[in-house]
C-alpha cells in the first residue's frame, strides 16, 4: 500500500497570515498614539499604582525583554510626574569643629547651597582682608609694642635679680629662648665654658675650690631661685599671650560679628546658623589664618595649599535648575555612580587621608525627593549594589562610604553624618535579574510593586489598530513618509512573525521601528510618496543580509560538497534533521545529517554526542524518552538487544534541545529495519514515550533554512519538510516560500504522532500495533519488531 504525501501536506493558506489591508483603509493620519507602548496594559496599570503610591516599601522592579518599551514606558510616565511637586533641597557638607571625622550635612532650599558657599568664601577673603589690614595696622602694632615691652621690662628685672645671686658664686648665667620655652645655663667665666646644674653637683664642673664649696652650701638657695624665677617668667608669658589674645578679640570682634550676623539672617535655619556659630568661634581661635592676605582671593584647589579649608562648603547636590521632583536616569549604575564616595588625598609617607571636601555623591542623592531608574543590564555586580541599595531604603537614609576598603596604605576613614532620603526607586531588568533579587532578603518588603513587559500580545483588531497609530506616532517623531495601508499590513505580519504565533503579535516594538525606519528608507530611495509592502519586505530581507554571513557559509560548504548532504534519492540510516542556530543578534535554520549503525548487541542507543560531550542536558532527555518509546513500543515481549549509535555528522558544537527526537526515532528504525528514507524532505518534531509529536521552537527559521538550500541547489517538486501539526498556529513563512509551494516547487507536511512521520519519510504504512503485541504484516513496525526478534534469537543462541 502506498502512502498519498498529499494527505499530510499543508494548504497554502495555512501557511501565512496575511493582515487584511481594508482594516487601516480611510482612516485620518493624524490618528496616532500619544502613548507609544502597545500591548502592556497591566504592566502600564502596575506601573502607575506604584509610582503614585507613596508609602514605604512600593519601589518597583520592571521585568521583559529588551524592546518591548520598558524604559519608554517609565519615562512617559514619569514625564507626567515632573514639575508636579516640591522641588528637593540642595545638600552640602561642611567641616564638623567638634567632631572632624564627622561631617555635618546642611540642607538649603534649592538653589541656595552654592550660594552658602560662594557666601563663605566671601567670608573668608573679607575677613582675611580686614584683619590683615587691622593686625598690620600702627594702632594695633603700637599697642601690641606697648604689652610686650611691659613683659620684657619685667622680665629683665627678674633676671637681673637671679644673675646677682649665681654671680656671688663666681658663676655667669645664660639665657637661652626658643619659642615659649627658656632655658637657663649657669657659666664658668673664668673657662668661659657652660656648666650644668648635674656637672656641679658631681664635682665635674671644674670650679676653683672656693666656689664650688659655696656652691654646693647654696645649692638649696639656687634651685629654689631658679625654679621660682622660670615660674613666673612662664606666668607672666601665659598672661601675656592672654593679653595678646583678649587684645585681638576686643579689636577684631566689630568685623567679624557683623558679617556672621548677616549670614544668620540670611540663612534662618537653626543647624545652619548652628554651624556659623561655630565658624565665628573658630575665627577667634584661629585668628593667625586672618592676619596675612591670600595670593589670589578664588579659594584652591585643594587643602594642600588651602589655609581655610575647613570654613569651606562641599555642595553635594544643587536642585537651582530643578522644577519640581526630580528624575534620574543612572545609565552607568556603578556603586560610586549610584552611591556616592569619599575620594582620597596621597601625603607624605605614603598613606593618603581624606577629608570633608572629598566627600563624593551619586545618583541616589540626586534622585532623592523624585525618582532614581537604574537598568540592572548595566550593574556589574548584583549582590554588592543590592545591599548597599538595601540599606539605603531601608532606613530613608544616606551614608556615604568610601570606596578603598581593600586599600593596603592607611586611610583616614570620616563618618559622613547620614542624609535623609525619599525617593522612589526603579529597577529595569529581565527575568533572571527579578529571580536573582527575589532570594535576597528584604526585596519583596522594598520592592512591592513589579511591572512585567511581556513580549507578546493577543492579536486583536483593537491591537492592529494600535500598530497603526503607533507608526502614525512614530513617523510624527521621526519624520517618516506616511505608510500606505499595505505598508501597515506588512509591518504586522512581520510582527506576527516576530512572535511566532498567529494568534499573537509582538510588543516589542523597538524591533518593529526599526523596521520601519528602515523600509521608509527603501521608499525614499525609489522617491515612493509612501511606504508600502515591498519596502516593508526590502527592509526585512536586507536587515537578515546584514546578518546572514555564517548562514551563507555553512550553505556555501553543501553547495562546494565540503558539508555530506544529500537532498534527493533514498538512503538507509540517513534523514536530514532540521536545527536551529542560535547568534547574539540572528538565528537561522540549519539542516543537519543524522545517521544511525544498528546491529545487533546490548549496548542499546548510543549517543555519539554524549560520548563526545557535544550534547546538552535538554538532548539527552530527548534520547532519554526516545528510549522510552522503543521500550513501549517493542519491549513487552522480548528483550531489546540491539546497539545503536546515533550520529549528527560533521558537526563540532554543542547540541542541545529534543526537536531532533522525531528524527532519532525516524532514523533509528530506518538503520534497524534497514529501511530507506527521504533525503528530499528535512523532519524536525519533538516525540513522547507515546509517540506524540511536540511543537518546537524556531519552525519558521527552520523551514526557511532548509527551504534556501534546496532552492541553491535547485528546485525539484519534491524537497519540503516535516513539521509537528501543533506548530501550524507559528507559522508566518517569507512570501517566495508561499510563492514555492503555490507554484508545486516545495511542500510543507505535518505530522501529529510518529506513525505519521514514519510514513512521509518511508512511503511505507507505519503499521497498528495488534492485540498480542505484534504489528501488521509489511509495515515499518512489522519490519523493525521482526529484526529486534532476530537479534535478540541470535543473542541468545551466541550465550
Amino acid at each position: 500500500m502506498s502512502i498519498e504525501l498529499a494527505n499530510y501536506e499543508v494548504p497554502v493558506e495555512n501557511l501565512r497570515w496575511n493582515c487584511p489591508i481594508d482594516i487601516f483603509e480611510n482612516q485620518d493620519e493624524k490618528n496616532s498614539l500619544d502613548f507609544p507602548i502597545i500591548g502592556h496594559e497591566k504592566a502600564i496599570k502596575a506601573l502607575r499604582l506604584g509610582i503614585d503610591l507613596k508609602q514605604y516599601g512600593y519601589n518597583i522592579m520592571i521585568t521583559g525583554m529588551p524592546g518591548s518599551g520598558r524604559h519608554t514606558a517609565v519615562k512617559f510616565l514619569l514625564n507626567e510626574k515632573s514639575g508636579n511637586g516640591p522641588t528637593p533641597p540642595d545638600w552640602c557638607y561642611v567641616y564638623n569643629f567638634k567632631n572632624p571625622n564627622q561631617p555635618k550635612a546642611l540642607a538649603f532650599p534649592a538653589g541656595n547651597a552654592k550660594k552658602f558657599k560662594k557666601d563663605i568664601d566671601k567670608l573668608v577673603n573679607q575677613l582675611t582682608e580686614k584683619i590683615s589690614a587691622l593686625f598690620q595696622g600702627n594702632f594695633f602694632q603700637e599697642q601690641r609694642q606697648k604689652v610686650l615691652a611691659s613683659y620684657e621690662k619685667m622680665k629683665q628685672e627678674k633676671l637681673a635679680t637671679l644673675e646677682n645671686k649665681i654671680n656671688h658664686l663666681g658663676l655667669g648665667l645664660r639665657v637661652i629662648s626658643t619659642g615659649a620655652y627658656t632655658q637657663f645655663l649657669l657659666l664658668n667665666t673664668e673657662q668661659e665654658k657652660m656648666v650644668s646644674m648635674s656637672e656641679v653637683e658631681n664635682g665635674n664642673a671644674n670650679l676653683p675650690i672656693v666656689s664650688r664649696e659655696t656652691f654646693m652650701d647654696n645649692q638649696a638657695l639656687l634651685a629654689a631661685e631658679l625654679h621660682d624665677t622660670i615660674q613666673n617668667l612662664r606666668e607672666a608669658e601665659n598672661t601675656l599671650q592672654n593679653q595678646l589674645s583678649q587684645f585681638e578679640t576686643e579689636l577684631a570682634e566689630p568685623l567679624i560679628t557683623p558679617l556672621i550676623n548677616a549670614l544668620k539672617e540670611k540663612y534662618p535655619d537653626e543647624k545652619i546658623c548652628k554651624h556659623l556659630d561655630e565658624i565665628n568661634d573658630a575665627i577667634y581661635e584661629q585668628i593667625d589664618l586672618f592676619k596675612s592676605k591670600n595670593s589670589e582671593n578664588n579659594p584652591p584647589s585643594s587643602t594642600e595649599n588651602d589655609r581655610y579649608w575647613r570654613f569651606r562648603v562641599n555642595v553635594l547636590l544643587d536642585n537651582g535648575n530643578q522644577q519640581g521632583p526630580p528624575v534620574i536616569f543612572e545609565e552607568t549604575p556603578g556603586i560610586i555612580n549610584v552611591f556616592g564616595t569619599i575620594e582620597r588625598t596621597p601625603i607624605p609617607g605614603g598613606s593618603s587621608a581624606a577629608t570633608f571636601l572629598n566627600i563624593r555623591t551619586g545618583s541616589i542623592l540626586a534622585a532623592n525627593g523624585g525618582y532614581l531608574v537604574v537598568d540592572l543590564a548595566n550593574v556589574n555586580i548584583i549582590t554588592s549594589f543590592w545591599l548597599r541599595l538595601k540599606q539605603i531604603l531601608k532606613y530613608n537614609s544616606l551614608s556615604i562610604e568610601p570606596n578603598y576598603y581593600s586599600m593596603e596604605t592607611p586611610v583616614l576613614t570620616l563618618r559622613p553624618e547620614p542624609i535623609p532620603l525619599d525617593l522612589k526607586v526603579i529597577l529595569i531588568g529581565e527575568e533572571f535579574h527579578y529571580y536573582s533579587l527575589l532570594s535576597k532578603e528584604d526585596f519583596t518588603s522594598l520592592f512591592k510593586i513589579r511591572a512585567n513587559f511581556d513580549f507578546q500580545a493577543i492579536k486583536t483588531p483593537d491591537l492592529i489598530q494600535q500598530y497603526a497609530q503607533f507608526i502614525r506616532y512614530l513617523g510624527r517623531e521621526k519624520k517618516l513618509l506616511p505608510f500606505a495601508p499595505s505598508g501597515l499590513a506588512a509591518l504586522v505580519e512581520e510582527g506576527v512573525r516576530i512572535v511566532e504565533n498567529r494568534t499573537k503579535l509582538t510588543t516589542l516594538m523597538s524591533r518593529v521601528a526599526d523596521i520601519a525606519c528602515e523600509a521608509n528608507y527603501w521608499a525614499e530611495t525609489e522617491k515612493s510618496p509612501q511606504v508600502k509592502d515591498i519596502h516593508v519586505e526590502m527592509a526585512i530581507k536586507e536587515s537578515i543580509a546584514r546578518l546572514n554571513v555564517i548562514e551563507e557559509y555553512m550553505r556555501e560548504r553543501v553547495l562546494i560538497g565540503s558539508t555530506i548532504m544529500d537532498l534527493s534519492g533514498m538512503k538507509v540510516g540517513q534523514i536530514n534533521s532540521l536545527t536551529i542556530r542560535m547568534g547574539d543578534d540572528y538565528e537561522f535554520g540549519k539542516p543537519a545529517r543524522l545517521t544511525v549503525r544498528a546491529t545487533m548487541g546490548r549496548s542499546g542507543i548510543i549517543n555519539i554526542e554524549r560520548d563526545s560531550d557535544f550534547s546538552g542536558r535538554t538532548h539527552n532527555k530527548g534520547l532519554g524518552i526516545l528510549k522510552g518509546y522503543f521500550r513501549g513500543t517493542y519491549g513487552y515481549d522480548k528483550e531489546l538487544n540491539f546497539s545503536a549509535s546515533l550520529c549528527f555528522e560533521q558537526s563540532y558544537a554543542k547540541i542541545d534541545g529534543d526537536s531532533a527526537s522525531a528524527a532519532e526515532v525516524i532514523v533509528l528504525l530506518s538503520g534497524i529495519a534497514e529501511i530507506p528514507l527521504r533525503q528530499e524532505i528535512g523532519i524536525t518534531g519533538s516525540i513522547d514515550q507515546f509517540g506524540q509529536i511536540q511543537p518546537v521552537g524556531g519552525v519558521n527559521e527552520k523551514i526557511e533554512g532548509f527551504f534556501y538550500l534546496c532552492k541553491e541547489i535547485g528546485l525539484t517538486g519534491t524537497q519540503g519538510v516535516l513539521i509537528p501539526k501543533r506548530n501550524l498556529v507559528d507559522l508566518q513563512l517569507h512570501r517566495d516560500i508561499i510563492r514555492a509551494v503555490q507554484n508545486g516547487y516545495f511542500h510543507i507536511y505535518v505530522m501529529e504522532n510518529i506513525n505519521e512521520g514514519i510514513e512521509v519519510m518511508t512511503g511505507i504504512p507505519a503499521g497498528d500495533k495488534l492485540p498480542d503485541h505484534t504489528f501488521t504484516k509489511g509495515t515499518v513496525h512489522y519490519m523493525v519488531d521482526e529484526k529486534l526478534h532476530e537479534f535478540n534469537q541470535k543473542d541468545k543462541d551466541e550465550d
